[in-house]
This record gives C-alpha cells, structure tokens and sequence, in this order.
C-alpha cells in the first residue's frame, strides 16, 4: 500500500551526498538561473520519464530562479505552469507549526501546554502516560504518539477511523480516541515521526482559540505571508491545475484527487496546496529568522526554535534537523502517493531549495533527490555572516 504521507525525515540523509561548492554563485539575473533550473528539470524529466516536475532556489530576501518541466497530465500535453498548484504533503507540518508559533508569541498558548490542560475532560479516559505531553513534544515527534503513515494504520482497527461532524469537532474527537490508547513509545524518550500528533497539537490550537485549523492558518500565515493556498488536493481548486499521479511498475497513473483521500482531522499533518511562488515567501521567512533577523510575524528566537529539536536529535517542530556537508541544514519530504515535496534550507549559505513533482514513487524520489542536490551544488554560497 502507498505510504499516505511520506516524510519520515530521517530517510532524507542519503539527499545530500555531494559536497556543496564553497564557491559564490555566477551573477544571479533573474532569467539565467531559471533557464539553468529548468533545463536541469527538463533533463530529469526524459531520464526518468516523469509526468512533471518544478523547482525554485531563494535567499532570504531575493528568488534566485523557478521553473517547471513536463506537463499537469499523464498523456496529456498542457505544459506545467509556475502558477500551478502543488500538494506539499508533510510540508504542511511546518506551516502548522509556524500558526502555533504565531498563538505562542501572542500568548495564547505556550510550548509546556498539555494536551490534558486543552482537553480536561478527557481526564478520565486519557491514558497515563499522556498526561503530561506537550505542545513542543506532540509538534517535534517526541510525545509517543502512534505514527499514523500508512494506509493500513496500526491502531484502531488498521484503519482510519471514521468520525462525523466539522472538521473541527473531528479533530477533537481525533485526539480523545488516540490519547485513550497507550503510547507506541515511552513519551519525552525519544523521537518517533507521527501524523497524529501534529493533528492533535491542531486541535489543541483549535480548541483554545474557538477557530478551525484551516481559519488559523489563513490568518497566522497566509494573509500575513501574502500567500496563497488551498486545503486538499489541486484539481480541487479548478480543472486546470495538475493531477497527481501514482507510480506503478507500468508506469504512471492520473489520480482526480489524491493517492489515498485524506481525513479531514489529518489535514494539520498534510493538507496544503500551494504554487511554488507563494511557498518562496514561507521559505524565505524561515531563513531570515534563521539568519537572526526578528519580523512581524515570528521572532529569530521563535523561528530558531522551529528548527531545532528539543532532544537534539533529527525531529524539529515540522522540520528536520541535519548536518549535511558540514553545514546545519532544515529539510522535509512530504507526499500523500501521487505529489511528492522536497525542501532544504541552509542559512549560513542563506539559500533555500525546494523541489516539488505531481507525481510519487521511486522515480520521483530519485528525481528530487537529484535536483536538489544538482541546485545546491550550482547556487548554495559560501557562508554569509548571519545578521
């Protein structure tokens, strides 16, 4: 069965097995690097016969280069546009950590709030050994909870559970049936990568607010951002956009929506859409925080704090934490089955790289993989001082 959200970050450490050039990058016009970027795609494309496949290189204040290569349609011949929406899959975690972040600076959550602190009358019911997890723990993968990766989920039954109501209520009802179970590991032990728990920290940030995941991301990170996005998959927001595509051993197949549908109390760990363009501007407002320059919309400590793990191992708040090439690096991977998203972020060398494909599988892995490090190798600076 295909992996519903395949980010399990630890997998991304054989991404960058190339140096990266400690030499500066050619004059950055703004049409050279994408001709660069796009012959590099198109190269992929024909070598390893994908559906379609884009890529972007930033700074924290300038876009290097975005192009795209292939098409929106298996068999088709409409050509992907830089417009075009893109499933980001596990990406989203780190959107939603960025809204929690946002309600932390504000106040109206802290990092130590538990779960039973949110959901009190689930004292009764909630197993022991979450009692005491926290917002920080569920959102950087170290509270225990059950990963909930694959189609055939190992609790309740082997499958998704089946929950009525908004999508708001869902998530609440979402985090009582789980933190009733006892825990797949020893909670605050160590990592253990888990859909269900950034669900669950969502919820919590719904409760205490009275607002939606979806109404608190739009206000938290995309109006500031000035970003655009949808909650599902991207033929959903016109039949223009691209379809996403399974790999099969006879080739690729054209999905109307996703690989597997994805539950709406689920949407938290993977279920934002968004053109390459508009991701730039969440990219770039991770590096320069990164690089320690404080903004209206997150501090440098809060954003620092997103990026590193509370247990100093790979598991940050909706990023990995890495030491590649020597240099520290933020990195996620994320699909449901048919989009496959990839990103790397290195501040020193103040560059940001994200790779994203309508497509999923072992091609479109390996295709990413290559990009990325073709595109660090060619862009990534030498360090810069750090504001």
């Amino acid at each position: 069965m295909p992996r519903l959200i395949t980010s399990k970050i630890i997998v991304l450490a054989a991404v960058l097995l190339s140096s990266v050039s400690g030499q500066d990058p050619q004059a950055e016009s703004a049409s050279a690097p994408s001709t660069e970027i796009q012959s590099l795609l198109e190269k992929q494309v024909q070598e390893q016969h994908l559906v379609g496949i884009a890529a972007m290189v930033v700074r924290s204040h300038t876009i290097v280069g975005i192009a795209t290569a292939g098409v929106k349609r298996q068999g088709k011949s409409t050509p992907l546009g830089s417009a075009d929406l893109f499933h980001l899959g596990s990406n989203t975690k780190a959107i939603t950590a960025a809204m929690i972040a946002r309600l932390v600076e504000a106040g109206k959550l802290s990092w130590t709030t538990t779960a039973l602190e949110i959901f009190p009358e689930l004292g009764k019911t909630m197993h022991p050994a979450f009692r005491h997890i926290t917002l920080e723990q569920l959102l950087s993968h170290h509270a225990g909870i059950p990963p909930f990766t694959t189609v055939t989920v190992t609790l309740l039954k082997n499958t998704w559970p089946k929950l009525s109501g908004s999508a708001m209520k869902q998530r609440s009802r979402f985090a009582a049936l789980v933190l009733k179970h006892a825990p797949a590991i020893t909670p605050g032990t160590k990592g253990l990568y888990s859909n269900a728990g950034v669900a669950i920290a969502a919820a919590m940030a719904e409760r205490r607010t009275g607002s939606s995941w979806e109404d608190l991301v739009t206000s938290q990170v995309l109006e500031p951002l000035g970003m655009h996005a949808i909650f599902g998959f991207p033929l959903s927001a016109g039949k223009d956009q691209p379809w996403g595509h399974f790999e099969t051993d006879q080739g690729f197949i054209a999905l109307q929506g996703g690989a597997v549908p994805l539950p709406p109390y689920m949407l938290p760990s993977g279920g934002v859409a968004m053109a390459l363009g508009d991701y730039c501007k969440f990219l770039q407002m991770n590096l320069q925080g990164l690089r320690g320059k404080d903004s209206a919309f997150l501090s440098a400590e809060t954003i620092q704090r997103l990026h590193s793990s509370p247990m100093q191992d790979e598991y940050a708040l909706g990023w990995g934490a890495y030491q590649w090439d020597r240099v520290p690096t933020s990195t996620h991977a994320g699909s449901d089955g048919s989009f496959y998203a990839l990103v790397a972020l290195q501040p020193s060398r103040d560059t940001g790289i994200a790779v994203v494909l309508n497509s999923a599988g072992k091609r479109s892995r390996e295709a990413a993989d290559a990009v990325l490090n073709a595109l660090l190798k060619r862009y990534a600076a030498a360090p810069r001082p750090m504001s």
